[in-house]
């Protein structure tokens, strides 16, 4: 019986659809913030526009960035929230794995450009 219930708690998914579509974007927003700071990826121009960035439009670019990614922490935030709220939260590696990884990754994005210097 405790082998059932042990199974049951790994392969049950804690997240709704829409929550998931969260910490997807969440990631997606994360990870380019974080390739834009370590690959330096930060642009200095758009040829096609005609805009050329000073290295001062850049910082604000980048921090204009780091409120995107913010943004897109809470909304996951909220919605980490009423998971827990309606007892739908295992506890375990897999609540680890889908809660607690992307909101480190953001945070990490989040520092990583708001602390970003070219």
């Amino acid at each position: 019986m405790r082998d059932v219930l042990t199974r049951d708690l790994v392969l049950y998914d804690p997240l709704t659809e829409t929550t998931r579509k969260e910490r997807r974007v969440l990631l997606g927003v994360s990870a380019l913030g974080i390739a834009l700071v370590k690959v330096p990826l930060v642009p200095t121009k758009f040829s096609a526009l005609g805009l050329e960035f000073a290295p001062t439009n850049q910082a604000v670019l980048l921090t204009l960035y780091s409120l995107l990614v913010a943004y897109f922490l809470v909304g996951f935030l909220i919605y980490l929230g009423k998971v827990y709220k309606s007892a739908k939260f295992a506890a375990g590696l897999r609540a680890l794995f889908e809660f607690l990884v992307p909101v480190g990754i953001a945070g990490y994005a989040v520092i990583s450009v708001l602390l970003y210097k070219s």
